[in-house]
């Protein structure tokens, strides 16, 4: 078994995780690591007994899980409350897709829809002229 301390870094490649998450395990939810300086170690085999309580579902197989499918409902405050989780997957596949359904029974404005979501999400090369990416 291997006994080193790792650093953060290591970890971050083990789990697949960023070091955002690591760092936020390590201050809010008691991911077991020593301080050495000014870096983080931390024991392979007491991450390995910690994480699955942090991931709570999404416990690795082996190590690794190639997709997850997620589907969530939420308001602007819930929006931005959950958007850390999806840049750390983000982060974790490369790339995500996000699909989005809004619909209010008052209707949506139409000029607040293309100026305020529809045309800076296309500035930002997110989706086409059709709203599709």
């Amino acid at each position: 078994m291997d006994d080193r301390w790792l650093s953060v870094e290591e970890i971050v490649s083990y789990l697949g995780v960023s070091r955002d998450t690591i760092y936020a395990w390590i201050a809010g939810r008691g991911l077991p690591a020593h301080r050495v300086g000014r870096l983080w170690k931390l024991k392979k085999d007491a991450v390995d007994r910690a994480v699955p309580k942090q991931t709570g579902p999404l416990m690795r197989s082996k190590g690794v899980r190639t997709s997850i499918d997620l589907s969530l409902a939420a308001d602007r405050s819930g929006l931005f409350a959950a958007w850390p989780a999806l840049a750390n997957l983000a982060d974790m596949a490369g790339k995500i897709t996000v699909a989005v359904r809004a619909e209010s029974a008052s209707g949506l404005d139409k000029h607040a829809l293309e100026h305020a979501v529809l045309e800076p999400l296309r500035e930002l090369g997110l989706i086409d002229e059709d709203g599709k990416s």
